[in-house]
């Protein structure tokens, strides 16, 4: 019954990840292959005067920040690092298990694309964490994905409502009721399930969050699940996740016409949003205004200690 073997979720490098690897020890084994990558591309007199340094590698890896990297540079070693990494890991499930699938790990929108696609290069297939109506961020990887004729699984998806204690997640997933729950799932996955590369979902998750959340001090308390936390079942939101159960064989098949929301936008609501903006910007749904939750930890610090 084994399929396959995923090794880890959503840790990927970030673009940002190069400027705080500058910043680390110079025992660091990730910094020592960025500084002898830049030496390989410009030499090392090359890479040394790019940031006014003097003395050569070692000078290199005493703690210095990056303030003039070039982009194409910081795009390449992340996808060098990806291929040196998910070889070696793919290596060692073939020399134990060669006879079974290996898609590595569920990549998500904050990383780097260098990084999802080299490790495309290496997997058998590439996971897919999104929570968002419009599959903004999946639609732009598709092409490069084509390209490499690679299939894609959607390992994390889902739909909330910000009602009964729940939170507002984010603009792209947050929507008016129940049964506005159900139309997006169906929306989304048979949207997905045409893509010939689509080779299938994990909803996430089967049950709601505890309002007290699920790991404190910030955790999550969202209302992800197909039953509550008294396994009671959201009726019509499971009545339209059936229907497009039942059909998404036929629909990847190209038997059936996926099923489309002309308006996706309508579905969209949050009651927390709503409140927020009342008074500057009434009835506003729109996907690019959310809430900031920068430095949200120390808020929540200053709070109880206050």
């Amino acid at each position: 019954m084994l399929i396959a073997y995923a090794s880890e979720n959503e840790n990927g490098w970030e673009y940002r990840d190069i400027n705080e690897l500058t910043a680390a020890a110079p025992s660091v084994a990730s910094k020592k292959a960025l500084i002898d990558f830049l030496i390989r591309r410009h030499g090392e007199a090359g890479a040394v005067a790019q940031f006014g340094l003097t003395g050569g590698r070692r000078e290199m890896l005493k703690n210095w920040k990056i303030v003039n990297l070039d982009r194409k540079d910081i795009c390449d070693f992340i996808a060098e690092t990806s291929r040196y990494y998910h070889r070696i890991v793919r290596d060692l499930f073939r020399k134990y298990d060669p006879e079974h699938l290996w898609f590595g790990a569920s990549h998500c929108g904050g990383q780097a694309d260098e990084w999802i696609y080299a490790a495309a290069e290496f997997t058998d297939a590439v996971m897919l964490n999104e929570y968002d109506i419009y599959a903004l961020w999946t639609n732009r990887l598709m092409p490069k994905l084509r390209e490499l004729d690679k299939p894609f699984f959607i390992t994390e998806f889902s739909f909330v409502c910000d009602r009964r204690g729940m939170r507002h997640y984010n603009s792209g997933n947050t929507v008016r009721d129940e049964r506005a729950r159900g139309l997006c799932y169906r929306h989304y996955t048979e949207q997905k399930a045409a893509d010939p590369l689509c080779i299938g979902f994990g909803y996430f998750i089967f049950f709601d969050q505890p309002v007290m959340m699920r790991s404190l001090p910030m955790g999550e308390n969202f209302n992800f699940g197909l039953v509550d936390c008294t396994d009671r079942p959201y009726d019509e939101m499971i009545a339209e996740v059936k229907r497009s159960n039942a059909r998404l064989e036929a629909v990847h098949a190209g038997r059936e016409t996926p099923f489309r929301l002309e308006n996706p936008e309508k579905l969209l609501f949050s009651n927390q949003k709503r409140k927020l903006l009342a008074d500057f910007l009434p009835d506003s749904s729109s996907k690019f205004i959310t809430v900031d939750k920068t430095n949200a930890q120390e808020f929540s610090a200053a709070a109880s200690s206050g």
